[in-house]
């Protein structure tokens, strides 16, 4: 991936952002004509979305209070359904549309009183004609989008965004959340312009090694998983996602060695960034070599790492969608040279 690639790449995630940034209207709209919250919401989609399902429950739990079922379609045909009631709502997320499996629960959801909605590219699919209401997401071509990690996740997190708003009395943090996805577009044009060199110097370091850790916590979690998905696909390391909790069964378990590399994720806002902290610390004892991509107010994190980039300080959603961002742009960075 040569620079112009890479550059390429980040400015065509800040406009698939601002596209879906345009439907704010269209999704409410659509939240206000459904009946939510009297079930707990299901998340349901192809096996690989499952990160950005856990962006979504993170997402409706904490600023609606609403509970969230996340499931692979397949796994909740086999166990799940059944909690499926009249008035339950169902968001069925496919960029393409066409998962058959998915088609046929929204089918079958609406033959039990529920409401299937679509999170979905192509509005003309099996999967929107088979649901009550689509939020509709930007782009045409689902296997050609490289934006489609980044865009489900805003999407997810957007959705619930509006319902908050929508749907509960006025709260000013709900309008300054809005306000930090409204510029989160140039905050990623930003990371192009600025960060080029912090990027390349941590992907040197990351190339080398044969064990690699992405860690995050909160929000920052479904993008570590992000991450090792990508990286696994490109790196010869042994990748790993573990979970930022973990340590209270042992701390990343397992030998460490002076090339391998434990890559934090985290941010000043992030709720649980005292777990990460706590591991970061734990793992200082190891020859590892600690990394880490935060904000410009986490030096307690930042400080026990060889090596951070440090991204402008937002809230905890915002904030890890920035880092996801920088992380995938990261971890295509070292296949240079190659």
């Amino acid at each position: 991936m040569n620079q112009k690639t890479r550059r390429i790449k980040v400015r065509e995630s800040a406009a698939a952002l601002r596209e879906l940034l345009k439907q704010n209207s269209e999704y409410e709209q659509l939240i206000r004509r459904v009946r939510w919250g009297e079930r707990a919401l299901a998340v349901v989609g192809e096996g690989s979305m499952t990160p950005a399902g856990l962006t979504a429950a993170y997402a409706f739990e904490s600023l609606l209070g609403w509970p969230v079922v996340v499931r692979a379609a397949a796994e909740f045909k086999a166990y799940s359904f059944p909690t499926i009631q009249p008035r339950s709502v169902l968001l069925a997320v496919s960029l393409s549309g066409e998962n058959e499996a998915l088609v046929s629960l929204a089918q079958a959801a609406a033959k039990r009183g529920a409401t299937a909605l679509a999170v979905t590219q192509n509005s003309e699919s099996p999967l929107a004609r088979a649901s009550r209401g689509i939020f509709r997401l930007p782009g045409a071509e689902p296997a050609a989008c490289a934006q489609a990690t980044l865009v489900q996740h805003a999407a997810m997190a957007y959705i619930a965004v509006i319902a908050a708003r929508a749907l509960s009395s006025p709260q000013p943090q709900l309008r300054s959340l809005e306000e930090e996805f409204e510029n989160l577009p140039g905050h990623m044009e930003w990371l192009q312009t600025y960060l080029t060199d912090a990027v390349r110097s941590l992907a040197a370091q990351l190339k080398g090694a044969a064990r690699l850790a992405i860690v995050g916590s909160g929000f920052y979690y479904p993008a570590a998983l992000e991450g090792a998905a990508l990286a696994r696909k490109i790196m010869p390391a042994r990748i790993e996602a573990p979970h930022s909790a973990e340590k209270e069964h042992g701390p990343l378990p397992g030998r460490w060695g002076r090339e391998d590399c434990i890559l934090f994720l985290s941010g000043s806002n992030c709720r649980t960034k005292r777990v990460t902290q706590e591991l970061a610390s734990c793992m200082k004892k190891t020859p590892a070599n600690l990394l880490s991509i935060t904000d410009r107010n986490d030096r307690n994190l930042s400080d026990l790492c060889k090596a951070s980039i440090l991204l402008p300080a937002l809230a905890e959603i915002p904030g890890a969608l920035l880092a996801l961002t920088l992380l995938e742009w990261l971890i295509g960075e070292t296949t240079t040279g190659k």
